[in-house]
């Protein structure tokens, strides 16, 4: 048991960092574990519909998480919250009534989210990203690589 709870204390936190999104007032969380010694391109998880990236590729199962796994492995790992989801802001709009704007957190605006995570890790660390997505983001993901090209080296599902 002692050499189990030594290898998970080596493990390193998580790191939270807020960046702008373009909705006023709101901000967009990324998750990042960084790889001791990045070998590998950054990775770019986007999550689904229901959870956020800490419940999705960052949240560890027996003591590792896909994330950890990645950056053990080298990669630069980045998860994004979309907006109403895990520690990203809520859209101010949730505070009026429904029928007052129409409906949020649409693809095309996933993929704008996709965009400002995209450009902040790119002026971290040069281009080239790998896109994962996982169920609803998939589609955001794809309205991303329609409008954009492949400006990331891969996606994948």
């Amino acid at each position: 048991m002692l050499p189990a709870l030594l290898f998970l204390a080596a493990l390193p936190a998580p790191e939270r960092i807020l960046i702008p999104s373009d909705h006023a007032g709101s901000q967009l969380s990324l998750l990042h574990v960084r790889a001791s010694a990045p070998s590998a391109p950054p990775v770019l998880f986007v999550h689904g519909a229901t959870f956020p990236s800490a419940l999705a590729a960052g949240y560890r199962f027996d003591g590792r998480s896909w994330m950890d796994e990645l950056a053990t492995a080298g990669f630069d790992v980045w998860a994004l919250d979309f907006l109403g989801h895990g520690d990203s802001g809520r859209y101010l709009e949730m505070s009026e009534p429904a029928g007052a704007h129409p409906p949020l957190g649409r693809a095309v605006d996933g993929a704008r989210q996709i965009a400002r995570a995209l450009d902040f890790i790119h002026k971290r660390r040069g281009p080239g990203v790998s896109l994962v997505a996982d169920s609803w983001g998939t589609l955001a993901a794809g309205v991303y690589v329609a409008e954009r090209g492949t400006s990331s080296p891969r996606t994948t599902r």
